[in-house]
């Protein structure tokens, strides 16, 4: 079933409920999303409707501006209904994020007509190229990982523009979907309701102001900052995107656990009629997998809780800090998957049917797991080369 206006209405001062009123709906979309390979068209509405999308969007365009903490119990409850749901609805959460730090006039560009739109984002700068124009800059390319472009309005493409040193330098550009060319290639074995196809552009033009150098992202520098000052928009972009990918991995594992655990409640052997709840290495299991789970979003929780206090202090974090979100994130999403592991190992020759839920549990996590941002060795390397003392070699920090 799902959500009513009245609905929102009544939980207006409450999205999570919201969203975890949508847990059984999506649920049940689940399978249909991965026949599609794209979410359905009544999840689509069914995110608008409940406003989840907005949570960091600044107030001044309508958004609820609040911060990570809030975001990740957001996406972590739509993600135990539904993993790529989860994905592609924190996809929106920081892509209206980022649009923040645009010129008051970019943000109305963007915003203007409809300020509830879905915004998405390609970020692999060396597959796209940037050239200075008059008055803005010409954009070509193809971007892979769209996730959710089905349901957007707006991409935001990372491209390396050259310098005046002739070096490569990562900026932002924002582009209506009407100007996107999309490519139907999401063949995958994970999560696939993404819809997360190719995208290119030819010869585009973005002006100035739908333009921003990532540099301006990381010290507080942005030009959106004038407009919108929250504690949210001073934390670091890049830094913070673990919270996201972080999120819908953990709902996904939760879930995993929360299925299995309810089904051996009532199930026995075919031998001798056994209560496999009785099993201490089932019990042991399930434990373990909780306490990993568990432990996962702790670790999201607390750097969630300490950089939004940072920002609420008005200071810049360092590059320590950034390192370890990403580290942190990271291995969160390693804990939970894990944890997710735990699960089917214990789960049998039942879970190989792709009409178990739990197939698609361990399909999607694992397809979590190949994110650049969930990645240990991309992100767990730079931390530890920092703590060596030598240089972290990861520019976007």
């Amino acid at each position: 079933m799902s959500i009513t206006k009245n609905q929102i209405s009544e939980c207006e001062d409450d999205k999570l409920k919201i969203a975890e009123s949508l847990i059984p709906t999506l649920r049940e979309r689940a399978a249909k999303g991965d026949l599609m390979k794209r979410l359905p068209d009544e999840t689509y509405e069914d995110l608008r409707l409940s406003g989840l999308a907005r949570t960091l969007q600044p107030k001044s365009f309508g958004g609820d501006e609040l911060g990570f903490v809030e975001l990740i119990d957001r996406l972590t409850a739509i993600g135990r209904g539904d993993a790529s749901t989860g994905w592609v609805l924190g996809q929106y959460c920081i892509h209206a994020y980022m649009t923040a730090f645009l010129t008051e006039e970019g943000q109305n560009e963007v915003w203007g007509e409809d300020p509830e739109c879905f915004i998405v984002g390609v970020l692999a700068f060396p597959a796209g190229n940037a050239k200075k124009t008059n008055g803005g800059y010409i954009l070509n390319g193809r971007w892979p990982f769209a996730s959710g472009i089905d349901g957007a309005k707006w991409c935001i493409f990372g491209a390396n523009l050259e310098d005046s040193n002739g070096q490569l330098v990562p900026w932002l550009f924002h582009v209506p979907i009407n100007q996107v060319q999309q490519i139907n290639n999401w063949e995958t074995s994970g999560l696939r309701g993404t819809g997360s196809k190719d995208v290119s552009l030819e010869n585009i033009f973005v002006p100035e102001s739908r333009s921003l150098p990532v540099e301006l992202t990381k010290e507080g520098n942005a030009p959106g900052l004038h407009l919108n000052n929250a504690p949210i928009y001073k934390t670091p972009m890049f830094g913070c995107f673990g919270f996201v990918q972080g999120s819908a991995t953990l709902g996904g594992a939760q879930a995993t656990i929360q299925i299995f655990v309810e089904k051996m409640k009532k199930r026995t052997t075919t031998s001798s009629g056994a209560r496999l709840s009785e099993f201490m290495t089932l019990q042991s299991k399930i434990s373990e997998a909780q306490a990993a789970i568990d432990a996962a979003e702790t670790i999201l929780k607390t750097d969630a809780i300490r950089i939004m206090q940072i920002a609420k202090n008005n200071e810049i974090s360092d590059i320590e800090t950034r390192l370890k979100l990403r580290r942190n994130a990271a291995y969160a999403a390693k804990l939970a998957v894990n944890g997710v592991d735990l699960i089917i190992s214990a789960a049998g020759g039942s879970a190989l049917y792709d009409k178990n839920p739990l197939s698609r549990s361990f399909r999607d996590a694992h397809a979590c797991l190949a994110h650049i941002t969930m990645n240990w060795e991309a992100n767990g390397i730079p931390a530890g080369r920092h703590a060596l003392g030598l240089d972290p070699n990861s520019d976007l920090i």
